[in-house]
């Protein structure tokens, strides 16, 4: 089992807000000031969902 740490809260949030509003409302959320900043989240969760696709086919 994976460590887990207490920033996954704020990437699923970040996630959420995404899916719903865009990313110009999770950069604001964030209080991020340039909106690449806010696209690593869903690189992340691009890489992440390769990964389980990779493993379960």
């Amino acid at each position: 089992m994976e460590h887990w740490h207490p920033n996954q809260l704020r990437h699923s949030h970040d996630m959420k807000v995404r899916k719903d509003f865009w990313l110009e409302a999770a950069q604001a959320l964030l209080g991020h000031e340039r909106a690449d900043v806010t696209r690593i989240y869903a690189a992340q969760d691009e890489a992440l969902a390769a990964t389980v696709a990779a493993k379960i086919g």
